[in-house]
């Protein structure tokens, strides 16, 4: 074979080798991704393992005991501040009726006085009457008297005039005197009462700082206990919905009477907000509450729980003596009211950040009586 020849092999048999390489890269190539066909062989991130959030006994023990500490905590502050509010209340009244007092002590006072001066007027009149020429007067006395017993009765009668005037301007001089010191007295009762409402004003600023400071303190710690307090705390409304379902049925058994009418009264006012002080539909405390429902049937109540627990007719401890209507207090001293619906319900306006409401009569432990009173028809 010449020089040729082989050299033309060679040539041949590179080429063939260089088609297989590059057939061999056609066929075995990925072919294009499509992107509207889902990839079949997604790449896998590796898996990562999730932090560990579950706690210890002994952790969830720790919270538990710290919730239920807060609950207490609060539950008592807002004991205190409702018997702050109600022993506002309270001086609250005394202060009206002490004001009241005061205008009437003036008033007499000054009918005394005018009492006093128009007789001492006629009084000083008479006597000028009578010693300006007294012996005139006495001889006029004696000359138209016709007989000596005559005489000494007309004499008798003079004396007696005269001692009743005196006596009657003694009379209206303590009696002035004494209005004047029980003005006196009214007055000084007066600066004592304002002094104790402003102790209360500034003791309920004390104790709302401290519950605000206490929700401060709810809200900076962590979300898991957070959530654990707002269920314990707040008002479950499943629980709202099978109360009132409860209530309406408990009023629907009544009779169409007075003391149903009050109840069905109450019920209206349902989510009304807590208001201290309040005795309207904007804002109700829990004695405020009653006092306005009441009033619709001729009933006054002061706005104030210990002192309507004073009034009506005292109803027993036991739940079966309760009647639609009647009042029901708690505390000691008492500082909480409500009015019962029956079968074990009652509606009350409870605390500062709740609304007007159903609870249970049964889940109060410090449930301290009743009293009922003669309602009238609006």
């Amino acid at each position: 074979m010449d020089k040729n020849h082989k050299f033309f092999y060679k040539f041949l048999t590179i080429i063939i080798i260089l088609l297989f390489v590059l057939n061999s890269s056609i066929v075995f190539a990925d072919p294009p991704a499509d992107p509207t066909v889902p990839d079949q062989n997604p790449v896998v991130a590796p898996p990562q393992t999730p932090p560990d959030n579950t706690q210890s006994p002994e952790e969830i023990s720790q919270k538990q005991a710290e919730i239920e500490k807060i609950v207490v905590d609060i539950n008592n502050l807002d004991r205190e501040l409702e018997i702050a509010i109600e022993t506002y209340n309270a001086v609250r009244i005394e202060l009206e009726k002490t004001e009241q007092n005061i205008n009437y002590a003036q008033i007499k006072i000054e009918q005394a006085q005018a009492e006093f001066e128009s007789r001492k007027s006629i009084f000083d009149e008479r006597l000028k009457n009578i010693y300006k020429n007294g012996s005139v007067n006495i001889l006029e006395v004696i000359l138209n008297t016709k007989s000596f017993s005559d005489f000494l009765l007309r004499m008798y009668f003079l004396a007696m005039i005269s001692q009743q005037d005196s006596d009657l301007l003694l009379d209206l001089q303590t009696s002035k005197k004494e209005i004047e010191k029980n003005k006196s007295e009214l007055e000084v009762t007066k600066a004592q009462q304002i002094i104790i409402q402003q102790e209360l004003l500034a003791r309920k600023s004390l104790i709302e700082a401290k519950l605000g400071e206490r929700t401060q303190f709810l809200q900076s710690i962590s979300a898991d206990l957070t959530d654990t307090l707002k269920q314990r705390l707040s008002t479950n409304p499943q629980e709202t919905a099978v109360l009132l379902e409860e209530a309406q049925k408990q009023l629907a058994s009544l009779n169409k009477d007075t003391s149903s009418n009050i109840v069905s009264t109450a019920l209206q006012y349902l989510g009304v907000p807590y208001l201290w002080g309040g005795e309207t539909p904007d804002g109700f405390d829990c004695s405020g509450l009653t006092k306005y429902v009441f009033a619709k049937y001729n009933v006054k109540l002061p706005h104030y729980s210990a002192a309507q627990a004073t009034l009506g007719i005292p109803v027993g401890f036991e739940g079966v003596s309760l009647k639609p209507g009647d009042l029901v207090f708690f505390g000691a001293p008492i500082h909480h009211v409500g009015i019962y619906i029956g079968g074990d319900l009652y509606i009350h306006a409870p605390k500062t950040g709740d609304v007007v409401k159903i609870s249970r009569l049964s889940e109060r432990a410090d449930f301290v009586g009743a009293r009922r009173y003669l309602l009238l028809e609006q």
